[in-house]
């Protein structure tokens, strides 16, 4: 009978969901914190295949999602930040095995300056292949900081030519439009550049783990973030790649630059929850949680137990969705440190 109660909760409050894998480097040679070897890479498209995942490009799988989905389906896009040379040589010929197309999230100015990226001719073999090219900034900046002395309308404006230049870059390099789609750099983002990428009718992404469905916030939509650190399948990513969407109507604060040193985030989901059904972490630790359940909707309070460290850091929720699957939620801060904004490791 409670296994039966469980189902029917599950089933109420359960969203289409849909899960984009987010990659940097493939290469043995490259950083570990933005990389996977040629193996890793080839193993984690098998493990789709296997697990009957349906790979679409990223414009297929946006306007599936937003249409509805079985909310079992097991879709996945892939999706490459930067440009780098070496998913060409690695990573295409893996993808092409499969028949499988994905995402190139591009910054601009690296194509231009670079030895180590793709070239301006192999990005129009990539769109003429059926491969999808899209926007990555103009120079990679965090969006999020603003230069000494800057004010905001000009840091706004600022932020503007970075992504219409690196959109007008890129329809001039392919002689066509592009999807309108932003990973902004480093997953940072806040509420004024929310506003912005809505106006200028994008949809964006960040790096924080989820997967989509009904209730996706569409300027900061998550991708499961992939590294050589935390690649095996079985020791973690297969739940992140198997998760469905935690039913979150709301998230507040809407600025995730984290002020205190042991922010709360304030969740309202649909349906009825219990405090045991839900795991919530601050930076891989357990988090202190409240939970206020409603007739049809539940609000929930996390909070880390300690100070979170300087620099991104992130809260997650998961519950059981049966089958091995769990719902999930993450919440990416920038904790500042206490002469600024952080650098990077």
């Amino acid at each position: 009978m409670r296994w039966l109660l469980l189902t029917l909760l599950f089933s109420s409050v359960m969203a289409h969901g849909a899960v984009i894998l987010q990659y940097h480097h493939v290469s043995a040679d490259t950083p570990p914190s933005t990389s996977v070897t040629p193996k890793q890479f080839r193993r984690h498209l098998a493990h789709l295949d296997r697990e009957g995942f349906r790979v679409l490009p990223l414009p297929e799988l946006i306007e599936a999602v937003r249409d509805g989905l079985d909310p079992r389906a097991k879709v996945a896009a892939i999706t490459f930040d930067d440009g780098y040379a070496n998913t060409w040589d690695h990573a295409l010929p893996a993808l092409k095995k499969k028949g499988w197309k994905a995402t190139w999230f591009i910054t601009t100015d690296k194509i231009t300056e670079g030895d180590f990226t793709l070239s301006v001719e192999q990005l129009r073999k990539l769109h003429e292949s059926g491969h999808t090219l899209a926007n990555h900034t103009r120079s990679h900046p965090h969006m999020v900081r603003r230069l000494d002395g800057e004010s905001r309308d000009a840091w706004l404006q600022r932020m503007r030519g970075e992504i219409t230049e690196a959109q007008d870059q890129l329809e001039d390099w392919l002689g066509e439009p592009v999807p309108r789609v932003l990973a902004y750099p480093y997953g940072e983002s806040v509420p004024e550049l929310h506003q912005l990428v809505d106006e200028l009718n994008f949809t964006a992404f960040g790096q924080h783990t989820g997967a989509l469905g009904e209730y996706t916030d569409w300027h900061q939509a998550p991708r499961v973030a992939i590294n050589r650190r935390y690649a095996d399948w079985d020791q973690g990513l297969r739940n992140k790649v198997l998760a469905l969407p935690l039913p979150v109507r709301s998230a507040a604060p809407a600025d995730s630059v984290a002020t205190q040193p042991r922010p709360e985030l304030r969740l309202e989901l649909a349906g009825n929850w219990k405090k045991g059904q839900l795991n919530c972490f601050a930076a891989g630790q357990p988090a202190e949680i409240s939970v206020e359940a409603g007739k049809d909707q539940t609000g929930v309070r996390v909070r880390a137990r300690q100070k979170l460290g300087e620099g991104r850091q992130r809260y997650n929720c998961t519950a059981s969705a049966g089958d091995g699957r769990f719902y999930w939620y993450s919440r990416q801060w920038m904790r500042k440190s206490a002469s600024g904004w952080y650098a990077e490791p």
